[in-house]
């Protein structure tokens, strides 16, 4: 979820398919898998799996060195102050009302349709926090971020999908700039991911400043757009998020993406487009 599903559906595992033994280079062709929510337990059981006794959920979001519940404080204005520092989500178990899903056109073609609701996990890892989008059990993204300044950024990230038994986890090491918590529109930023063999450039923008509700609450917001390239001059992945200003919490989340294989049966298209929303400022724990 940028946060967002930004992943490069690449060539890669081999699978073949009852006794027409069609080889296939990738999983996303069969996006008609077994698709399996998870339980409001199981997402709790990772959370506290991941969350010990010595790091504290407080009241406000975390600072980012090891994530130790420290709450970000902000020293008296004066004119040379630098900007305030990023903050980063409470550590916690976060709602998401949801819509969409993805297909491909391989065959006959195939699609499976996303929950009405997904959860953001956050626990704290390394410099920061892990936060780790669950969709299925066979379909998660998570991606560490920190602070750096007045701004946030991404170390790693990794994609997992699994069909019809074929699982792919592509773990991606990250470098380039943080994302700008308070910037005015028209500001750029870049990141690149890389794992062996692919390369995703991020291009990230920021759209401006906007008011999205929450529970009946008025949250201020800072609207930014990320387009990845992965190589491919045909592809297309966008995504658009909205971002609580001055932290890394996700508001709202739209993505639209396009890509496509070569396969022995032709080339195949695959397609993803979902909106998820936060349903509560306040994490579970």
């Amino acid at each position: 979820m940028s946060g967002r599903r930004t992943k490069t559906i690449a060539a890669g595992g081999a699978l073949i398919v009852g006794l027409f033994g069609f080889y296939f280079a990738s999983p996303y062709l069969f996006s008609k898998g077994t698709s399996t929510e998870l339980t409001p337990d199981e997402v709790r059981q990772y959370y506290l799996e991941h969350t010990t006794t010595s790091v504290l959920a407080v009241s406000g979001s975390t600072t980012t060195g090891p994530a130790s519940g420290t709450s970000v404080g902000t020293a008296a204005p004066t004119t040379d102050a630098p900007p305030p520092l990023a903050v980063l989500p409470k550590l916690g178990i976060y709602t998401y009302a949801t819509t969409g899903g993805d297909e491909v056109d391989a065959l006959a073609g195939q699609h499976h349709d996303y929950p009405a609701t997904t959860t953001i996990t956050v626990v704290p890892s390394g410099c920061g926090v892990l936060q780790r989008w669950d969709v299925l059990k066979e379909r998660w993204e998570e991606w560490q971020r920190c602070v750096q300044g007045d701004a946030i950024v991404q170390p790693a990230r990794t994609n997992y999908d699994s069909f019809f038994g074929l699982s792919q986890t592509d773990a991606y090491s990250c470098s380039g700039d943080g994302r700008p918590v308070r910037a005015p529109a028209g500001t750029h930023w870049m990141l690149v991911c890389e794992e062996p063999g692919k390369v995703n450039t991020y291009s990230g923008e920021v759209i401006g400043a906007e008011t999205m509700q929450v529970g009946g609450t008025a949250v201020d917001t800072l609207h930014v757009r990320i387009t990845v390239d992965n190589g491919q001059s045909g592809d297309s992945q966008v995504t658009d998020t909205w971002y609580q200003v001055g932290s890394d919490l996700l508001i709202a989340q739209t993505a639209l993406n396009a890509t496509s294989n070569p396969s022995p049966v032709g080339t195949t298209h695959y397609l993803e487009h979902y909106e998820i929303h936060l349903v509560s400022l306040e994490p579970d724990t």
